[in-house]
């Protein structure tokens, strides 16, 4: 802690980019060549350097270790998500009495039934 954030680094550009399924405008673009340990930067942002581009999208945070390692962690937990159809019937009865059914779509598919 006790590093620069986004608001006091400087960029080395502003842009829109799209990241995580949307567009963010103001966008930072920042040298690691002037970062200092501490800093902390809060995604989104773009991080640049000679031999490689960090993207540090919006959820997830960039330090500079004291050791100058790039350390990203998530600091915002996903949304939990839930497979189609899978939050609809629960328990042991899901196929009981649609075993043919369920063949049928196998067999449709390309699957054999032995």
């Amino acid at each position: 802690g006790g590093g620069r954030t986004l608001d006091s680094i400087e960029r080395l550009a502003t842009v829109t980019s799209h990241m995580a399924g949307g567009w963010h405008e103001n966008t930072a673009v920042v040298d690691r060549n002037i970062m200092l340990p501490g800093d902390t930067l809060d995604g989104p942002c773009i991080i640049r350097e000679d031999t490689a581009t960090t993207v540090v999208e919006p959820g997830w945070q960039a330090v500079l270790s004291d050791r100058a390692h790039l350390i990203l962690t998530r600091v915002v937990p996903l949304p939990s998500r839930v497979a189609v159809g899978t939050d609809v019937v629960r328990g042991p009865t899901f196929c009981r009495g649609s075993e043919s059914f369920i063949a049928h779509i196998l067999v449709s598919v390309g699957c054999r039934i032995r």
